[in-house]
């Protein structure tokens, strides 16, 4: 399980904000930001988006999203 929003950021533990990630992703995101983890990388970025960001609140995704933008990466080209 992981965060999107992490807590210490003002994320919380609801179904909005926590996301399953396989035991490979997660420890390969090890202790990264998500969206630094999802810029670089693609294939995870884009299970992302095809399977839990339907389930993410909207605020946490946008929030990932515009830390994705300043990072380089529109999300968009996910």
């Amino acid at each position: 399980m992981d965060h999107v929003q992490p807590r210490v950021r003002g994320g919380d533990n609801s179904g909005g904000n926590v996301v399953s990630a396989c035991g490979a992703c997660n420890a390969l995101k090890g202790h990264r930001r998500l969206a630094e983890f999802l810029i670089a990388e693609p294939a995870a970025r884009a299970n992302f988006y095809r399977l839990a960001a339907p389930h993410v609140y909207p605020r946490h995704l946008r929030a990932v999203e515009e830390e994705m933008r300043k990072g380089g990466l529109a999300a968009l080209d996910n």
